[in-house]
């Protein structure tokens, strides 16, 4: 397994060198509006402190709730977040090319949005768990996330496209619809009462808690065997760039200022599909990270002699070193991608140039 792991490395670091966030980490992109109980937020490798009224919000802080608290952060954007008791949400929000990415991580817990009309092709709003993506067209909605991955989303207003690996749904004004790790889809008549829910669930891992296990674990093999697949992709990815910059320089030479826009062009077009696919399997891997320490609820719901029973808990603590070191990686490779997009594009604005004057 470990071989598997460093082969994905090597490619992911091999294929561009250098770079930086093209979006600071440093930038506010929302704040505190409302606060009751005790709250935390942890920003990107840090420890979790406590929330206040007033708050700045960075991209890739880790909400956190405790029981019968809430928290309201509204989005410089202007849509707005509730995130109810016992719940942990990671934000992240991205500008690329102009356009406004944010991706809220619902590890557990659950959260109420009201997101105003979105910029066709130009913002991009969605709430991720373990077992959907809810894409977002300007609605007001809730999604609920139990510690088995299962997920509940429920429309009040608009509309919202949830995605499992494998299908697509369109979810209406007035839809109730609970999504499983394995896929299924189940659509609901009438709303559950939430905490009703979430015990519902509990009692179940309590009953078996192997199985929980089990499916985490099976997602986790899904993921990276996707991230496996594009391997060749990857490399092609990566020697495009020799390839490239060989014939950049020749097209320059002769003064073939066309050529060389439709050039850089392709090569950005391949540049933010490769940026896209690592920043999907990224933050599924984040997501994976986080169920991983959700098993410890797991563990605490069961006994101690059951506990000890648990054999894929051993192999669920390995995989969680191990998917943390591949985002790592995965990070470092998004960054280059940024920066290389941020060159293609200066590029492409003094060839413009050049050609105005020829």
């Amino acid at each position: 397994m470990m071989k598997k792991y460093i082969l994905l490395v090597l490619l992911i670091t091999l294929f561009t060198t250098g770079g930086s966030f093209l979006y600071s980490q440093e930038d506010g992109i929302g704040e505190v509006v409302f606060i009751s109980g005790t709250c935390f937020v942890k920003p990107a490798n840090q420890v979790y402190i406590p929330l206040k009224l007033g708050d700045v919000i960075k991209s890739s802080d880790t909400i956190k709730t405790d029981p019968d608290s809430s928290v309201e952060i509204k989005l410089y954007s202007g849509n707005r977040i509730l995130v109810e008791g016992d719940t942990i949400l990671r934000i992240e929000s991205s500008l690329l090319e102009n356009n406004s990415y944010t991706s809220l991580g619902l590890l557990i817990g659950r959260i109420q949005l009201l997101v105003t009309k979105l910029m066709p092709n130009k913002e991009v709003f969605s709430v991720n768990t373990l077992a959907t993506v809810a894409g977002i067209r300007g609605t007001r909605f809730t999604v609920s996330a139990a510690e088995d991955g299962t997920s509940l989303i429920e429309v009040t207003e608009g509309i919202v496209q949830a995605e499992t690996d494998e299908k697509s749904y369109i979810l209406k004004r007035g839809a109730i619809a609970e999504f499983y790790i394995t896929g299924e889809k189940e659509d609901l008549k009438k709303r559950p009462n939430y905490m009703k829910w979430r015990e519902r669930i509990t009692e179940k891992i309590k009953k078996d808690p192997e199985t929980a296990l089990l499916r985490i674990l099976q997602i986790e093999r899904r993921l990276i065997g996707k991230l496996r697949e594009k391997k060749d992709d990857i490399e092609r990815y990566r020697k495009s760039w020799a390839v490239f910059i060989k014939k950049i320089n020749q097209l320059e030479k002769r003064g073939m200022y066309d050529e060389e826009k439709k050039l850089i062009q392709r090569q950005m077009i391949q540049t933010r599909k490769a940026l896209v696919f690592f920043t999907k399997v990224r933050q599924n891997l984040q997501r994976l990270r986080a169920v991983l320490v959700i098993t410890a609820r797991i563990e605490k719901e069961v006994g101690k002699p059951d506990r000890e029973k648990l054999r894929t808990l051993v192999t669920i603590r390995k995989e969680y070193n191990r998917i943390t070191f591949l985002i790592k990686k995965i990070e470092d490779a998004e960054a280059k991608l940024k920066k290389a997009l941020i060159i293609l594009n200066r590029k492409y604005r003094e060839i413009q140039k050049k050609s105005s004057f020829s």
